[in-house]
């Protein structure tokens, strides 16, 4: 059963769950399209109501907010408490999951616990927690366990997500504190490793061609770090914008130029 505030159903989720193969009779779903829905909490007893008729195996709150009553403070533990406390009866009585999506703050430089909004009881109250992020490689995302009540923490998983549909790609041993502490790096050098890039294009553009040792002294006369022009080298190289070649045996010299002018055109163009 999926009871969310976030997507539609008709025009999201549905497409979402048929692109992966999911059965549609086997799922049941509330949106607040639906007038009962203003009064779906965690705590009331329309939801019991709802378990007792349907017998669903797992439930997906989207998102935990949705569920907790209007004078409900998150940020008051004991009250947080009570408001879960009845989802935990409903798994032993019904024997029913669970599932409450939850969205992370946006406080930088923080991982795990800190990360889930408002209240420290969300992340006491459940028996396990997932954190999903992206991470600095582009386009490839993980889910990292963070908590576990009844064994051993499971690897990372990484994966792509290609239409809707998740593609495995690896395991990790990384948690979210090592993706979030890369994000924090990654966006702290982006911008001298932009003016990096900008100084070789600018120079290969004027020059054509130049030998790298020359290349390498005129970055370090500009103020430019070995660290960023190694990165500024690297992403042009990716990008396919310029190309490197050795003239020589003894002693060999390496050189570097632009190529696909229309490509390096474009890349000024969106500066």
């Amino acid at each position: 059963m999926v009871l969310s505030a976030e997507d539609s159903w008709s025009y999201v989720l549905r497409a979402r769950l048929e692109a992966n193969g999911a059965d549609l009779d086997r799922i049941s779903f509330l949106s607040p399209e639906d007038e009962r829905f203003v009064d779906l909490n965690f705590n009331g007893d329309l939801l019991k109501g709802i378990i007792e008729e349907n017998r669903p195996s797992v439930i997906v709150f989207d998102p935990l907010q949705a569920f907790v009553p209007a004078n409900l403070k998150m940020g008051d533990r004991n009250a947080m408490r009570k408001c879960f406390s009845p989802l935990i009866g409903y798994g032993e009585q019904y024997k029913v999951t669970s599932i409450i999506i939850a969205h992370a703050n946006k406080q930088s430089g923080v991982w795990g616990r800190k990360r889930i909004a408002d209240s420290s009881d969300i992340w006491d109250a459940s028996r396990s927690v997932l954190m999903v992020g992206t991470t600095p490689d582009e386009g490839i995302r993980y889910i990292s366990q963070e908590k576990s009540n009844y064994g051993k923490l499971s690897d990372t998983v990484l994966f792509s997500l290609d239409e809707c549909v998740p593609t495995f790609k690896c395991y990790s041993t990384k948690r979210d504190r090592e993706f979030i502490q890369a994000e924090a790096r990654e966006r702290n050098i982006r911008p001298v490793v932009e003016d990096a890039k900008d100084f070789i294009i600018d120079t290969l553009r004027e020059r054509k061609q130049i030998e790298i040792p020359e290349l390498d002294g005129l970055a370090v006369a500009n103020g430019i770090s070995e660290n960023a022009l190694k990165n500024a080298k690297a992403v042009l190289k990716k990008d396919n914008l310029t190309h490197v070649w050795s003239v020589g045996f003894n002693p060999k010299k390496y050189f570097m130029s632009l190529k696909a002018p229309e490509k390096i055109n474009e890349y000024v163009k969106n500066l």
